[in-house]
């Protein structure tokens, strides 16, 4: 059995003063990390494509599969790799739920 994260919630501040929310429920693994060490993405992964993406080979999910007594490599079909891109860091999500997002103006 798998422990998750019951609800995982990425905030990005985007240009002018608006707010991405984005839920995710169902996490079983969540990376941060700086956008340099995440090259063999760009440009695919950049702004002028978007910010939250579906990564379906090459990332966190092949990762976790290829390592070694790994438990979510096992879960094949079940699992979802999203990944949120940020002006600095950038967010991998392993989950088995879909993301929800909220988009509204920044709280005065």
């Amino acid at each position: 059995m798998h422990s998750r994260f019951d609800t995982v919630q990425v905030r990005v501040e985007a240009r002018d003063n608006w707010i991405i929310q984005v839920t995710f429920d169902g996490v079983l693994n969540l990376r941060v990390v700086d956008e340099r060490d995440l090259m063999e993405y760009w440009p695919t992964c950049s702004s002028p494509n978007g910010w939250l993406f579906e990564i379906f080979e090459g990332g966190l999910l092949d990762q976790e599969r290829a390592r070694q007594g790994s438990l979510i490599g096992a879960l094949n079909g079940e699992v979802t790799e999203y990944l949120i891109t940020g002006a600095c860091q950038c967010v991998s999500v392993l989950t088995t739920g879909e993301p929800k997002v909220i988009v509204g103006p920044l709280p005065d």
